[in-house]
């Protein structure tokens, strides 16, 4: 391996004289890109029509210290070195093009674009931007594809075209390579393997005379390329080295007429369209312009040619509208249960609690068997899982009775009635009377609650009165016997109808723990307005009627709903008639109760 400036000009000892006479030169940088779109970066893999017809792009490519000064010892090695080229830009304009799926023709342009170094023995950086020698190539296919086949051999010519330029960045003649390139591809890994003869004129570069670091000659150069290849995401990754040497005057293989180049690469096609790549390596040995150092950055629309047998048919099997080239399980149909239903999978556990979705109350929530796949959740936070709760919404009162059930509520009499609401806790009673004992003030054995008449004794038949009754208490509602009856088209209550009013408050009376609001309806015939106007009259004059009867007037609310609520057609004079009615909704103890009559 050569010194740590990489190749190494070794331009003679101080004793020699400048001269100021210029030599020819010849072009120092030792790299050529591949032709546009390969998957490569100076070893070819060859590509074909069948793949793209056409490639354009640019190859950036960066060397550190390709031409260096050095003193040689009395051992001969070279030593005390000094850069004279120490950093040098160019971009490769490329180009290429295939015919037939046999033969793809390529160009590069090669453009010092930065340099810079410390001037010596003649030679000194350009400093400007400067065209190179253009390069035209040819590569045929001889058997099989590079990236189809285990085994495939092209064969090629490069030609290269003096521009008479500087003596850093062309020959003064046409330069010609021919070469043999192997390559295959298979079970992702592709392989490159390059031969090449390099028929140069022999040149010198600078005012020393030809030695070792400024003479160039002939060449043989051999190319090795191997990489890890996913041709279907459309990218490479791996090492390329390539081996030069000098074979005129019997310098083959020597030290300072051979180079070893080194990279490591990724190139990757975006999209089918555009080719991206990137690497780094570094250089061995002292061949002149080997640099000890290498990096490329390699951007080409290389679009990639799409045959009808790439696109697969959009076939879907299983019918669940997730064509089998995307779905996952094509001869199972999605269950569209929007978890997963993108992949053409029929989830049978979405949550994988081991509780199938069918059974599964919480199919997105993960919960175990016995809470029938829903987390266990504490909905009160009283400390009771819900599924062990049995009043998960309602935290338990923890007051020494019945505290493990989750419950709030304790029934110590065993009434039925929870003690939070039962009125009397320590004593039976039933739920009408809010849990206490029944009442019967005048002791005719009719509760108070249904009777009529709580201070005067009656009759079962007669709803706990002396007299027969027009409305009655029955289960906590007040049933009427007949209907309200008004004036035609008013809200005069007609006579007939007060004794069933008298009755209703007297219930209202002796019942003080009723509330009562008067509704009025009427049916669809006339305009709604009159008609909403007219049922909120009548509701007033009953309100009115029971309010002069003894009723307090704030326990009496009065609404009219005009015909938004029938309760039967209005298409018949029957439905009419049903629907033209005073409801009565009583409200007892908290609970609306409705009663009604027309």
């Amino acid at each position: 391996m050569r010194m740590p400036t990489s190749v190494v000009t070794a331009l003679g000892v101080c004793l020699l004289t400048t001269v100021t006479a210029k030599a020819a030169g010849f072009q120092v940088n030792h790299y050529e890109p591949t032709s546009a779109g390969e998957y490569g970066f100076m070893v070819d893999r060859p590509w074909y029509s069948s793949t793209r017809y056409f490639a354009v792009g640019v190859t950036m490519d960066y060397a550190h210290a390709p031409i260096v000064n050095g003193r040689r010892d009395a051992a001969g090695d070279v030593g005390d070195t000094s850069p004279i080229i120490e950093h040098a830009l160019y971009g490769h304009f490329d180009m290429a093009f295939s015919l037939l799926d046999r033969l793809t023709f390529s160009g590069s342009v090669p453009v010092l674009l930065y340099d810079e170094g410390t001037p010596a023995f003649g030679i000194a950086p350009a400093r400007e931007v400067v065209v190179g020698d253009p390069r035209v190539g040819l590569m045929l296919r001889v058997v099989g594809h590079a990236d189809r086949d285990p085994f495939s051999m092209h064969l090629g010519a490069n030609v290269w075209l003096p521009l008479d330029n500087t003596q850093l960045t062309g020959d003064d003649e046409a330069r010609v390579m021919p070469k043999i390139v192997f390559a295959g591809y298979g079970s992702h890994l592709q392989w490159s393997l390059t031969g090449g003869y390099y028929f140069r004129k022999e040149d010198v570069i600078g005012t020393e005379p030809p030695s070792a670091g400024n003479s160039i000659g002939p060449e043989v150069q051999v190319g090795l390329a191997i990489a890890y290849a996913d041709f279907e995401n459309r990218f490479t990754i791996g090492p390329e080295a390539l081996f030069s040497t000098t074979v005129s005057d019997g310098h083959a293989f020597d030290r300072e007429y051979s180079s070893v180049q080194t990279l490591m690469g990724i190139n990757v096609n975006i999209a089918r369209e555009v080719q991206f790549g990137l690497a780094g390596g570094v250089g061995f040995l002292q061949q002149a312009g080997n640099p000890d150092a290498r990096g490329l950055l390699r951007l080409a629309y290389a679009p990639i040619r799409k045959k009808e047998s790439d696109v697969p048919r959009r076939v879907d099997t299983d019918g669940d509208f997730v064509f089998d080239d995307i779905d996952r399980c094509p001869t199972g149909k999605e269950d569209v249960d929007h978890y997963l239903d993108n992949d053409g999978c029929p989830e049978d556990d979405n949550d994988n609690d081991g509780v199938l979705d069918p059974n599964d109350r919480c199919p997105d929530d993960a919960g175990p068997r016995e809470n029938v796949g829903c987390p266990d959740t504490d909905r009160d936070q009283d400390g009771f899982i819900d599924r062990v709760d049995h009043c998960a919404n309602d935290a338990e009162d923890k007051d020494g009775f019945e505290d493990g059930d989750g419950c709030p509520e304790s029934d110590n009499d065993a009434d039925g009635i929870p003690d939070s609401v039962d009125k009397c806790p320590n004593k039976l009673g039933p739920q009408a009377s809010d849990g206490c004992p029944e009442s019967d003030r005048d002791g005719d054995t009719i509760v108070d609650r249904l009777d009529n008449c709580p201070d005067e004794v009656g009759t079962a038949a007669n709803q706990g009165c002396a007299k027969r009754q027009l409305a009655k208490i029955s289960n906590g509602r007040i049933e009427i016997s007949q209907s309200v009856f008004f004036a035609n088209g008013t809200a005069a209550i007609s006579k007939i109808s007060y004794p069933m009013l008298d009755n209703v408050a007297s219930i209202l009376t002796t019942h003080p723990e009723i509330d009562v609001r008067v509704e009025g309806h009427t049916d669809n015939v006339g305009k709604e307005a009159k008609n909403l106007t007219l049922s909120q009259r009548r509701a007033d004059a009953v309100k009115k009627y029971l309010v002069k009867r003894g009723v307090p007037s704030e326990r009496v609310t009065a609404q009219g709903f005009g015909s938004s609520q029938p309760v039967d057609t209005n298409q018949t004079k029957l439905g009419r008639a049903k629907n033209r009615r005073v409801v009565f909704t009583t409200s007892v103890r908290g609970t609306a109760i409705k009663a009604g009559g027309s």
